[in-house]
């Protein structure tokens, strides 16, 4: 019966992926420093994993592909073959297939693969290693009667050449950790008769794979997919399965005249029940405990993530009822055994939030390759660097920012840099540098994407603006430089004259001002003309659970996340001033702009202007505000909810909470606030 591999399918994917950008990095590093030969085999093996896992799948376009990727990596790796620009790209292209199938198998789609472009890619990869001339083929010939290529996955250490075959102490180390399993020496024996036996190879594999971990096999793997035996080759074979389950598994298959199961180690002793030679009670203790610590990490959908995130949400709204109840009853022993609750809840609200957090390095990976393939086409020389790769952020924040951090990289490509020609024209060096950084930045991470490259004119953006009629000529006369961010993320405005795949649309910065705002992030640029553009995102680290500031205007209760916050004061009437027309506040020698919430949402009840009032100072982006408030209810832990559908247009609020009374307390967008200066 064959078996069912489609609940392996999301497995499959994640590993795929994996792979995939190991290979892309090699490649990148290895276009920049050829010489690093090692990096060959850092990818051959990627890529012979692919096939594997893909073989084992059923995939066979994928299994096709890579292994005329192997071949062709396999010239590589003994000189036979020159790293060259143009096998660089065919690399590059190959491997860009390969993701493209992958994405397909994760939608599901793969009937819809385009065998014309796997064909070609195939065609492309197998003419580059017929190329090789003569005389390097000769070399290719003498390697073959070797025991194989310097790194390959087989007869190594005392492996080949009739010598015992034997694990190494790492090997004995790793597999006598895990209790129940056995080391197996097997001797496959084909039919006489046997016309395909490179097939049967693939087929005793791909079955050893669904029982347990190929460790080598003699002759290696190449040779076998070659043919390049008679009619018996040994795999050493790791598996939790008794060994006549093993010889009943592989003679199932068609032509195995006979395999013979020779048990070489098993759960952790010797025949004589004792340890290894070289190893200890005390080592194999150790072993055990680090092979207990490796194999408790699991893989968990996200989608339970953010289940047990809402759960945890609904536990403290329900813990902020009850302290309510606690404070009105007076009963002390509730208020102990609350304030317990409360604490194992914190603690509990934390370990949920750091089972989110994912490096900023699993979307900053995605870059180099695409950084690389655009600068190339548009005929400039980049040197991109990432900085903060270990920074943490929520996942749901980190899957929203990549678009964003891709249009800024695009931008700072297309626009930013100059071609090597201009820039040794004036003076720079020809290569230009692009660099993305993460950090931490009191309450928020900030990620920075920067240039050295043209900067940006401002005068010159908002004269733009009104030649493409996107600003009237009163407007244009009372910008200021400060405003470059706000004519930059217009709806529809663009330097480019063509519209091409790359920018042009009038798109980009506002598709990520709007995104990051949506985040309850914010976004500034600073530029100098000439030296260079840094655009930097401000973001939160989650958004499901955050701390607020309660606040009381008139007899509604409104939410500002905390993070925004930067002082709480008492204003007196002469510090308020009028310029152009609007109210400000004189605080600490500065003046900020003043915003009236009884006023901007219209509340029942107002100020009347003569006596001293609340005020919430709040920092967003480089912009500062001063925000009148009745009243201070004080910080809370609040969760988030995003309003109803027929509430997201209305300005001013980005969600709502339940408080610990029953009621909704709308959450304050301090985006809005500034906006509407």
């Amino acid at each position: 019966m064959d078996m069912d591999l489609s609940q392996y399918r999301d497995l499959f994917i994640s590993e795929a992926v994996e792979q995939i950008d190991t290979i892309n990095k090699a490649l990148l590093e290895l276009e920049s420093k050829p010489e690093k030969s090692e990096l060959i085999g850092e990818i051959f093996r990627s890529v012979h994993t692919l096939k594997g896992m893909s073989a084992t799948m059923g995939y066979d376009p994928l299994t096709d592909i890579t292994h005329e990727l192997e071949n062709l990596l396999d010239q590589l790796r003994i000189g036979a073959l020159p790293i060259s620009g143009r096998v660089i790209d065919l690399l590059f292209s190959a491997v860009d297939t390969i993701g493209g199938m992958v994405e397909e198998i994760a939608r599901g789609e793969t009937v819809a693969l385009d065998w014309k472009k796997i064909e070609e890619v195939i065609s492309e990869i197998s003419g580059a290693v017929e190329e090789i001339a003569p005389d390097i083929a000769d070399k290719l010939v003498s390697a073959e009667g070797k025991a194989g290529p310097p790194d390959a996955r087989a007869v190594s250490e005392g492996r080949a050449g009739g010598e015992e075959i034997q694990l190494s102490e790492a090997e004995k180390r790793r597999y006598l950790s895990v209790p129940g399993t056995r080391v197996l020496r097997l001797t496959v024996v084909l039919d006489e008769d046997c016309v395909l036996k490179s097939v049967r190879v693939f087929m005793v594999f791909r079955k050893l794979a669904q029982l347990g971990e190929v460790i080598f096999s003699i002759p290696p793997v190449e040779e076998l997919e070659d043919e390049k035996f008679e009619r018996e080759f040994i795999v050493m074979f790791a598996t939790q399965k008794m060994p006549e389950a093993v010889q009943r598994a592989l003679l199932g298959i068609a032509e195995i005249a006979d395999v013979k199961a020779e048990k070489v180690l098993e759960a952790g002793v010797t025949q004589g029940g004792e340890p290894p030679e070289g190893m200890t009670e005390a080592d194999l203790g150790a072993v055990a405990r680090e092979s207990v610590r490796k194999s408790s990490t699991i893989r968990v959908n996200i989608d339970r993530l953010d289940r047990l995130m809402a759960l945890v949400g609904e536990v403290i709204v329900n813990r902020a009822r009850l302290e309510e109840i606690a404070a009105q009853s007076g009963i002390q022993e509730l208020k102990d055994t609350l304030d317990q609750t409360a604490r194992l809840t914190s603690e509990l609200q934390d370990e949920v939030m750091k089972m989110r957090m994912v490096p900023v390095e699993n979307v900053f990976n995605r870059f180099p390759r695409m950084v690389r393939d655009l600068a190339k086409k548009q005929g400039k020389q980049v040197r991109f660097l990432m900085e903060g790769k270990d920074i943490e952020l929520d996942r749901t924040v980190l899957d929203e920012i990549s678009d964003p951090l891709v249009h800024l990289l695009r931008n700072a490509i297309d626009h930013g840099v100059e071609t090597p020609e201009e820039r040794e024209a004036i003076g720079k060096p020809p290569v230009s540098t692009v660099r993305v950084s993460a950090f931490r930045d009191r309450n928020y991470v900030a990620i920075r994407v920067e240039d050295d490259g043209r900067g940006i004119k401002a005068s010159e953006i908002f004269d733009r603006a009104l030649a493409k009629g996107l600003i009237s000529a009163e407007q244009r006369e009372a910008l200021a430089d400060s405003d470059l961010l706000s004519v930059l993320c217009i709806p529809g405005f663009s330097t480019s004259e063509v519209a091409d795949d790359v920018s042009g649309r009038g798109v980009g910065m506002d598709a990520v001002k709007n995104k990051v705002e949506s985040l309850g992030g914010s976004v500034t640029i600073d530029t100098s003309p000439g030296l260079g553009t840094s655009a930097t995102l401000r973001l939160p680290l989650t958004l499901a659970i955050i701390r607020a500031l309660l606040v009381g205007v008139s007899d509604e209760v409104f939410a500002i996340p905390l993070r925004v916050v930067e002082e709480v004061k008492i204003a007196q009437p002469e510090d308020i001033r009028k310029v152009g027309g609007k109210e400000t506040l004189i605080s600490r020698e500065k003046v900020l702009p003043l915003i009236r919430l009884d006023e901007v949402f219209d509340c029942r009840t107002k100020l009347n202007g003569s006596e001293p009032f609340q005020v919430v100072v709040i920092e967003y982006g480089d912009k500062r505000i001063a925000v009148e408030v009745h009243n201070l209810i004080g910080q809370r832990e609040i969760v988030v909810a995003p309003l109803d559908i027929f509430l997201r247009n209305v300005e001013g609020f980005s969600g709502a909470t339940i408080l610990g009374s029953g009621r909704v307390a709308l959450v304050i967008d301090p985006a809005s606030l500034v906006v509407n200066l």
